[in-house]
């Protein structure tokens, strides 16, 4: 299910969490425009099946790709 997702993918995700799963400031952290960070994480959710943008889902993610919580 992960191998399908980039390192940029998965830094982005990274990010979303450490922002608070706020887009505009992971733009900013990512030097990425809002859309760009929206992009990449849609294409998390289809590669996945797992809404980024969901708390829990989000939570799942992180554990999938080995990242402490």
């Amino acid at each position: 299910m992960l191998e399908n997702l980039t390192d940029l993918d998965i830094k982005i995700l990274i990010a979303f969490a450490d922002n608070n799963m706020n887009v505009s400031e992971t733009s900013r952290q990512m030097f990425l425009s809002r859309s760009a960070t929206f992009y990449h994480l849609e294409k998390v959710k289809n590669k996945t099946e797992l809404n980024p943008l969901n708390f829990f889902d989000l939570i799942e993610l992180l554990k999938l790709c080995g990242i402490k919580i």
